[in-house]
This record gives structure tokens, C-alpha cells and sequence, in this order.
């Protein structure tokens, strides 16, 4: 089975215990999906939970959407189902089979481009980069437009 030469693992949440969000802090919307990183290396897509478990045949609908990156190119997302009104539904998603056309990857961070690893950099620049990377046109793949951008404004919704 194919595996990227290095497998980049997901970055987890951490919990802020004051609540209050400095200047230099990014905040993300927790979608209620799958937490999932897309790799591109020699014209391959794969799609992979946060523990390394392979998802491009469970969501072959969302790693065909990645076959726009280039080669040597790893995000980091979230699969998601959406409602009727746009919202995400967990529900939904584990019935994907039925469900396909519901399923989104939203991308938020842009881990590895052309085999340059970019984690050193601020993540407001990775996702400058990013931006430029995958096409508004797919609606199965999602970023924002600019950093630290909602996701609820792309789902329809505001706070």
C-alpha cells in the first residue's frame, strides 16, 4: 500500500481556559466531521485520519477534489456532511454512502507544497499560500478566503 514518505499528523485543538483570545491567536470552528490530511506525491491522492487510517475509498468524492494540488503537497481538513440548511451534520456523515453529494473538505492548513515543509512558518502565512492552491470552482473542497475567515461564513451562517 502507498504511503507518503513522511506522514504529517494533524494538529489538535487546544482548550483556552481564560477565554480570551490574544492578537496572535487563529480560532476554528469545530465542524463536527472527520478530521482528515490530504496528501499528493507522484500524482497520487490519499486522505488519512488523524490516526494514519486511510480514507480516499471511504471519500473518493473528496480525493478526486484534491487532484488540483500539486505533487509533494499535504493539507490538513475537516470531511464534513451538510444539512439541507447548510450546516454541518455528524448524521449525515456517517451515512455517507447515500449522502456523498452532502460531503465537504473544508482545508485549513497547508502543511507540505511542491515537498517544502511549511510548519515552521506562521500558519497565517501557510494559509496565504493555501489560498492560492485550490480552486473556488470545486465545491467539494473548501478554505477560506482570507485567514482566520469563519467557516460559517462559507457555510451561510453568521455568529
Amino acid at each position: 500500500m502507498w504511503r507518503p514518505r513522511r506522514f504529517a499528523s494533524a494538529s489538535l485543538a487546544k482548550t483556552e481556559s481564560s477565554g480570551h483570545i490574544t492578537t496572535d491567536a487563529t480560532q476554528e470552528l469545530k465542524l463536527d466531521g472527520y478530521r482528515a490530511i490530504g496528501v499528493k506525491s507522484a500524482g497520487k491522492v490519499r486522505l488519512f485520519s488523524r490516526n494514519s487510517k486511510p480514507f480516499d475509498k471511504k471519500f473518493a468524492y473528496i480525493a478526486e477534489a484534491l487532484r488540483e494540488l500539486p505533487d509533494e503537497t499535504t493539507v490538513d481538513g475537516e470531511i464534513v456532511a451538510l444539512d439541507d440548511a447548510g450546516r454541518p451534520s455528524f448524521n449525515l456523515l456517517q451515512n455517507f454512502v447515500s449522502e456523498a453529494g452532502r460531503i465537504r473538505y473544508f482545508v485549513f492548513d497547508l502543511l507540505c507544497h511542491k515537498g517544502r515543509d511549511l510548519t515552521g512558518l506562521p500558519l497565517i502565512e501557510r494559509r496565504k499560500i493555501l489560498g492560492t492552491q485550490l480552486s473556488d470552482r470545486d465545491e467539494r473542497s473548501r478554505t477560506g478566503d482570507e485567514p482566520g475567515e469563519s467557516h460559517l461564513s462559507q457555510l451561510g451562517h453568521s455568529l
